[in-house]
């Protein structure tokens, strides 16, 4: 049974996604969006890599991201092979500089961080909420601040190059 790694980025309005299979190198199997959650003019894109076969599904109203990440799984093949879900957060704080196994704490951190990013982090939240529910394995983090983590300190508090 091949295995494969989900990632999500869940904004406030959509839900960004690619599927992975890991084999000896991961590559990318499915890619999509679901774009305009909780209005009319929702829509899901979705593509196949392999065969090169693009879908697209417009004037479906999505309400909401369970549905909307729903819709996700009934487009993938095989979703139950799902091994790992990783999750694009905005805003971690100080305490994240490297991907994060998601626990209650963590959880808790990134709803602390939500006035540091009040239109991301929430979102964030909702889709890990939700793919937990929906995929039965590990979640992981991964922090946009931590890219930052790294710079030295004369380069992040000065605007001069």
């Amino acid at each position: 049974m091949a295995r494969s790694m989900l990632v999500i980025n869940s904004s406030s309005s959509s839900i960004k996604y690619a599927l992975y299979h890991l084999g000896r190198v991961a590559s990318c199997i499915f890619q999509g969006s679901v774009e305009g959650i909780g209005t009319s003019k929702s829509s899901i894109s979705h593509k196949s890599i392999s065969t090169a076969q693009d879908l697209k599904i417009m004037g479906k109203c999505i309400g909401d991201h369970e549905a909307g990440l729903k819709k996700v799984m009934d487009l993938l093949q095989q979703p139950q092979n799902v091994c790992t879900v990783g999750h694009q957060v905005v805003h971690g704080n100080e305490k994240f500089s490297k991907p994060t196994h998601i626990t209650q704490e963590v959880k808790k951190a990134i709803e602390r961080a939500i006035p540091l990013a009040p239109l991301h982090n929430p979102a964030n939240l909702e889709g890990i909420r939700i793919a937990e529910e929906l995929f039965h394995c590990p979640h992981i983090a991964v922090f946009d601040t931590a890219f930052h983590s790294t710079i030295p300190q004369l380069s992040y508090m000065y605007r001069i190059p």
